[in-house]
């Protein structure tokens, strides 16, 4: 009959990694003051705040706004610097158009920024 040991510790984790994922717990552990890589382990796992994002949420449609929005002002600069090169002048109108698409840009990412803070703030309290 085998004899309980009596542990405060008792669970056992195990996971696999492969070996650059290992090079890199490795690297990391390395740096600290940690003992015990399971000393090591736990704190890095247990004292660790993680933030989950659900992208599919408003959230995430507004990053996908703003990407789509990025894009095309990323379009309208390049034409807008094609005919600026092609023809030595600036049109008012595409730079006014162009002013009014960055500030809806920048409008946007406050609006994720927020958010995002809220939703890390709610997570704290919860």
């Amino acid at each position: 009959m085998k004899n309980k040991v009596n542990r405060k510790n008792d669970c056992t984790v195990h996971f696999m990694v492969n070996q650059q994922e290992m090079d890199e717990i490795n690297r990391r552990f390395n740096q600290t003051s940690y003992r015990t890589k399971r000393e090591f382990y736990r704190d890095s796992i247990l004292k660790n705040k993680i933030i989950s994002i659900d992208l599919d949420g408003k959230i995430g449609n507004e990053l996908r706004k703003l990407s789509s929005m990025i894009s095309r002002n990323s379009n309208n600069i390049n034409q807008i610097t094609k005919i600026a090169n092609n023809m030595n002048h600036v049109d008012r109108e595409a730079l006014k158009f162009f002013e009014r698409c960055i500030k809806e840009e920048a409008q946007l990412i406050l609006n994720i920024r927020e958010m995002i803070t809220n939703h890390i703030i709610n997570e704290a309290f919860l």
